[in-house]
């Protein structure tokens, strides 16, 4: 079977959008289909992206990104570049 590494790992589009009180991993919308995730009720989506909730959602699609690999997976969420903000505006987004 072939893995999903290559194609979860390389999106250019992965970034977490954090503010005072949580954080969501920005993926396109298609990236959690295609770690073959279903996601809770508690991430978020818009027209082109998914923001997964740090604690439920993001843990998953990141450990199918590194093939079952938990600190690959931990190296993986820590390279992904960070944007924050005082109030993240993913709050008024609906839910997933």
């Amino acid at each position: 079977m072939p893995s999903n590494r290559p194609a979860l790992r390389d999106l250019p589009e992965m970034c977490w959008i954090a503010d005072d009180g949580h954080a969501w991993l920005r993926l396109p919308l298609h990236a959690p289909a295609l770690a073959r995730v279903q996601v809770s009720r508690y991430s978020y989506r818009d027209r082109t992206a998914a923001y997964l909730e740090e604690d439920c959602d993001a843990p998953r699609v990141l450990l199918a990104a590194s093939d079952g690999d938990r600190d690959a997976a931990r190296l993986l969420s820590n390279s992904i570049p960070v944007i924050r903000y005082g109030r993240a505006p993913v709050r008024d987004l609906p839910s997933y």
